[in-house]
């Protein structure tokens, strides 16, 4: 057991060990549970507290952990029918949570430099043991590398962005160990060996936060020291400075290059509307199709929302997607993405949004639903939440999305089209604004009893997304190999994607409505 001196070091080297290896223990699955180490260090923290006390002035900390109560019951109201609501509490929380934690126990407490420093070497000590995973229980850089999008294959098969800020944390660590704490010749040339194989393994995430992350704060740590330090502990500095300055254009020259390299492998992403499970195995025969026409790797992954297609194509942990018109156009605003080809259904390039009530309800008018409940589908829907709205606007009724709240009685997202009307159907909402092709996902006898009372405004359909930057004869190869689908001997396949009609080629001027919607609904700030 520490003494009682040792206490609040004791606490801090603990936290700063498990704070270093929660990506070690994700990467690795050596957790006891995902996001151990937050829950860790908020124990630590908090047994910390009870054997050395707090400071009373830490009080705007307890302010802080208070006023993320009400997010809890702000979420009790938003989250969807089917989301857990224990899980997504946590998940969301305890990052702040253990914020706060931290800063009440740290609040005023004094550590030396030398404490410092063993605070930072324990930070350090399993990143060291992430980068040697990295090494040596990865495929090789030159088998894996094919363009400068983030790469989940180079950062040990877990998130880009966050190996990429871990590294970039490690980075900072030996930084302040190579220039604070290397006695001999011997411990600086470890350090700047180990520097070395860390900046790597960032680089070639190309997840270029965390290496970003990195250089200002040791940018930030050198212009500390540079004016406390003598001419040679200078020049050490000006030497590093070199390195760094490489280590960026390197970085911007790669990206530079990034439409040059064809693609090993190209990766789609797929929105369920449905049945995940059943999307994986419906996807096979146009996965097979393309990896035979394009002559190269496919690697596919479901999304069950669309705000992971259009953050996959903004991390570029994906290089096509098959999306709807908001999202699209989200993406564009962020990424760059843009569009190669449009899905015709039911014979058409264009659909509507309806609002569907119960038939028993009463209700025969939009205007009648003031004070009532509604389902839409998902705060980045189209059809399942912008154009619904937009009914509502052009009829009078509500000025913007906020000016919503205010006209129903409360808002549900249902996660899904047929969620949303089966919320109706069970008369659990007054009404659901959906996609008028939600209808036929009900049975003929349900149909009878659901009555749609408004339509919106001729909406693009979905659409075919690829990434900014993708090699430009791959994406040209892509878009001919799926608008061949429009005639034979490969037209069977389209009841494989979403069962659409065919598709037409498009560019973004065909979503300049949408765009121009999603600024007056505030999904994209106004020019």
């Amino acid at each position: 057991m520490a003494s009682n001196s040792q206490k609040t070091i004791e606490v801090l080297l603990a936290c700063a060990y498990f704070a270093g290896a929660e990506v070690l223990f994700r990467m690795t699955k050596g957790a006891l549970a995902y996001e151990a180490s937050k829950y860790l260090v908020i124990v630590f923290m908090v047994m910390g507290m009870f054997f050395k006390g707090l400071n009373g002035k830490g009080y705007p900390y307890f302010l802080y952990l208070i006023l993320l109560v009400p997010a809890i019951l702000v979420a009790s109201t938003t989250l969807s029918f089917d989301a857990r609501f224990r899980t997504n509490i946590a998940f969301v929380l305890s990052g702040p949570v253990c914020l706060g934690v931290a800063a009440l126990f740290c609040y005023d407490r004094k550590v030396t430099n030398k404490q410092l420093l063993e605070i930072i070497t324990y930070l350090a000590l399993p990143i060291i043991t992430t980068t040697t995973y990295l090494f040596l229980y990865n495929p090789s850089i030159k088998d894996t590398l094919s363009g400068t999008a983030s790469n989940i294959a180079t950062s040990g098969g877990f998130g880009p962005n966050q190996v990429s800020t871990i590294l970039g944390l490690g980075i900072f660590a030996i930084v302040v160990r190579l220039f604070l704490k290397s006695p001999s010749m011997f411990v600086k040339l470890l350090n700047l060996t180990i520097l070395g194989a860390m900046t790597f393994r960032a680089i070639v995430t190309f997840s270029r936060g965390g290496v970003f992350a990195a250089i200002i704060v040791v940018a930030a740590f050198l212009w500390t020291i540079f004016y406390r330090s003598s001419g040679k502990q200078r020049n050490k500095i000006f030497g590093l400075f070199i390195f760094v300055l490489f280590v960026v254009i390197c970085l911007f020259s790669r990206q530079g290059q990034a439409q040059d390299i064809k693609p090993k492998q190209l990766k789609i992403v797929f929105i369920a509307y449905e049945n995940p499970d059943q999307l994986v195995e419906d996807v096979k025969p146009i996965v097979a199709y393309l990896k035979e026409t394009l002559n190269m790797d496919i690697k596919h992954f479901i999304a069950t929302d669309y705000a992971g297609v259009v953050e996959a194509l903004r991390n570029e942990t994906a290089d096509m997607g098959f999306m709807g018109s908001l999202q699209y156009v989200l993406a564009h605003d962020m990424a760059g993405a843009y569009p190669i080809l449009g899905e015709i259904y039911k014979g058409k390039s264009t659909y509507m949004s309806k609002i569907f009530v119960h038939k028993d309800s009463g209700i025969t008018d939009v205007k009648d639903l003031k004070g009532k409940t509604i389902a839409f589908v998902d705060p980045v829907s189209s059809s399942g939440y912008m154009y619904p709205l937009d009914i509502f606007k052009q009829k009078g009724l509500i000025k913007n999305k906020d000016n919503a709240e205010k006209f129903f009685r409360r808002i549900y997202f249902a996660g899904g089209d047929e969620q949303a009307l089966r919320a109706v159907l069970n008369k659990f909402v007054d009404a659901a604004g959906i996609g008028q092709y939600s209808y036929n996902l009900l049975n003929f006898d349900e149909r009878d009893t659901i009555l749609s009372i408004a339509e919106s405004s001729p909406i693009p359909s979905h659409c075919v997304v690829v990434r900014k930057n993708l090699h430009q004869p791959t994406v040209e190869k892509l878009q001919e190999a799926l608008f061949n689908l429009n005639n034979e001997p490969n037209r069977h396949l389209l009841k494989y994607l979403y069962s659409v009609d065919g598709y037409i080629k498009v560019n973004h001027d065909n979503y300049l409505s949408v765009e121009e919607l999603a600024r007056e609904y505030g999904f994209l700030k106004k020019k």
